[in-house]
């Protein structure tokens, strides 16, 4: 009985392992996210979809966030936090707060907080983001 629950805690344990690499590395894809859109690098930012482009609009018709976001005038200082990775198997979705700045000049005209949800699928050892997934959940 001891060798079942010892076998069954090192597979528990392995598994738990594996989802913390996990969510790390879509953390890592959240950062990367982040950093593209300080640099304003579009070519960065569809690099981090599958399918390597940032369309403005999803399928279903709705705008992308992260569009909208890479081509805000003076949008600027973005910072992500309270990210949330759950990761089963392949698939994945991740939410985080992002704050940012809209600047004129020397001046900030305005100050933004969203929540932010993705969709994204394992590409390897990366994590792409679903194209069309990237939503705004709420705002303050």
């Amino acid at each position: 009985m001891r060798r079942i629950y010892l076998v069954l805690f090192a597979l528990a344990s392995t598994l738990a392992a594996c989802s913390s690499s996990d969510e790390s590395a879509v953390e890592a894809t959240v950062d990367d996210l982040v950093d593209a859109l300080n640099d304003r690098d579009t070519a960065s930012l569809a690099r981090l979809f599958s399918d390597g482009s940032v369309a403005p609009v999803s399928p279903a018709g709705d705008s992308s966030v992260v569009y909208r976001l890479a081509t805000i005038p003076g949008g600027s200082g973005f910072e992500a936090g309270n990210i949330v990775a759950t990761v089963i198997e392949d698939r994945a979705q991740a939410q985080f707060d992002l704050a940012g700045s809209v600047e004129r000049g020397d001046q900030v005209m305005g100050e933004m907080t969203m929540r932010v949800g993705l969709d994204l699928e394992r590409s390897g050892e990366q994590w792409r983001i679903v194209p069309g997934s990237d939503r705004m959940l709420s705002t303050w």
